[in-house]
């Protein structure tokens, strides 16, 4: 019965997570525009686009290694209460 709350809280998290990726991604993709037409207007483009993509990289990895780390809490908590005893 305790595997049940577990799935359903693990269903729970990955749609949260998800929710959250999708909702974000776009106010990012708007900043990420209005901060490449400044940029490409100022002449300074090539200096800051090297780390919007970077700061990108980071911000998709964030959401995977949730979802990772989400899954893998899963499978160790499966096996709690199957451990076994070396005398």
């Amino acid at each position: 019965m305790r595997y049940i709350g577990a799935t359903i809280f693990l269903g729970f998290l990955s749609f949260i997570n998800l929710i959250l990726a999708i909702s974000m991604n776009l106010v990012r993709t708007h900043l990420w525009t209005a901060l490449r037409t400044a940029s490409n207007m100022t002449g300074v483009y090539s200096d800051v686009n090297p780390h919007l993509v970077n700061i990108e990289l980071v911000f998709w990895l964030i959401f995977i290694f949730s979802a990772v780390g989400a899954i893998a809490w899963y499978i160790l908590g499966s096996h709690r209460e199957e451990y076994e005893e070396y005398r």
